[in-house]
């Protein structure tokens, strides 16, 4: 066969698939997967259309990795970068190019979120801890819970895992909470009840908490939830939920209900403080869960999330209208994890633009890295 007619084979090859439509392609895997014999059904492939291709760009980073697992980093009172993970603590006196660990007694945490108030107050999630020397003593501060989960809970907290502390321009302080069922059984629907709980004291005490809409669902309406704080009004939260919370695309076929593999993340809004929210609409894709939003100095926002699938580490998407849509056609991946026990991310920016966001990969530790953002779509002007 002549070299010309090979070349036209390939090409008329080429141009019969680009000519095909999408839903007309087999699938890579004729068979179906068997999701089961995998660890809560985390495949690697769960999130990813398989009918794609990547093209990656490699960007300098500057990376640190430390002891520890789940953590988060703020800026601190005196103007350096504070990180932790559990109850170890580290400073970066040089915008996240070195860290230093130091003494501290707070207590232990789960899966914990820094707040630095306007005054150099810190403030820590995972219960609520206050600190007014930069991080190296803490003390613990109650909050009233409603009746009815003080008593189902205790002098702990509900179900949905609050970790976003907002501070309004008149200094008070908004916690939003959720209590629900994550195994209810097939047709049960109590519904989730949520709240915001007031401080008007820069966290010392939480005297008030306000019910606020909720979902019919009964998967905790604020579970894992981060909150970014638009104005004093406007609100945009990020939420976790499971496969039976499905707002437009359903999980995997075959993939085992109720696991980690078949969580995704919603977002809602809110115009009144958080009070009332919108309905949710889809974030991401399944397999794509601990997300952190953040308002970015020219007026994007900013989703660090976790890969619970291939490459499984720590990555972000960009949004240019408020988190109405998001740029997941160029995913920043901001680190790898051998396995699929990984994430949290926690991102700040720097003065200059930079970003440091920190991650948790197990085995590896508690990961610190530096890097540079993409620019604006051309054209991009911010609301």
């Amino acid at each position: 066969m002549s070299v010309s007619r090979i070349v036209m084979m390939a090409v008329l090859s080429v141009l019969a698939v680009e000519a095909l439509p999408q839903q007309g392609l087999e699938p890579v895997l004729p068979e179906e997967y068997n999701y089961p014999k995998y660890p809560t059904g985390l495949t690697g492939f769960t999130g990813i259309n398989r009918q794609q291709v990547a093209y990656w760009e490699l960007k300098r980073a500057v990376r640190n990795l430390m002891p520890g697992y789940k953590g988060a980093v703020v800026r601190g009172p005196e103007g350096d970068l504070v990180a932790c993970s559990g109850t170890r603590f580290w400073r970066s006196t040089d915008e996240g190019q070195t860290w230093e660990e130091f003494e501290t007694d707070v207590p232990r945490t789960k899966e914990a979120r820094l707040i630095c108030l306007r005054d150099g107050t810190l403030l820590l999630t995972g219960g609520i801890y206050r600190s007014t020397d930069g991080g190296h003593t803490w003390e613990t501060c109650e909050r009233e819970l409603p009746p009815d989960v003080e008593a189902q809970h205790g002098h702990y907290h509900p179900s949905g895992y609050a970790h976003t502390i907002l501070e309004r321009s008149d200094g008070t302080l908004l916690l939003f909470d959720s209590d629900g069922t994550y195994n209810a059984a097939e047709g049960e629907k109590p519904g989730s009840k949520a709240w915001v709980f007031r401080s008007h004291d820069g966290g010392r005490t939480w005297p008030e908490f306000q019910e606020v809409s909720s979902w019919e669902n009964p998967w905790p309406s604020f579970c894992e939830a981060s909150i970014l704080q638009l104005s004093d009004s406007h609100l945009l939260a990020a939420v976790r939920v499971g496969d039976k919370v499905v707002v437009a695309a359903p999980p995997p076929e075959g993939l085992p209900p109720n696991t980690e593999a078949s969580e995704h993340m919603i977002l809602r809004e809110s115009f009144d403080a958080g009070v009332s929210w919108s309905e949710p609409w889809d974030f991401l894709h399944y397999s794509q869960v601990h997300v952190h939003l953040l308002k970015l100095a020219d007026g994007r926002i900013l989703c660090s999330y976790a890969n619970y699938h291939a490459p499984f580490g720590a990555a972000a998407v960009l949004s240019e209208d408020n988190g109405k849509t998001w740029d997941t056609d160029h995913p920043v991946l901001l680190g790898v994890s051998p396995t699929c026990y990984c994430g949290w991310p926690t991102s700040l920016q720097l003065p200059d633009g930079t970003m440091v966001t920190t991650w948790a990969s197990s085995p590896g530790g508690f990961n610190s890295v530096r890097w540079q953002l993409p620019p604006p779509s051309e054209g991009y002007q911010e609301e």
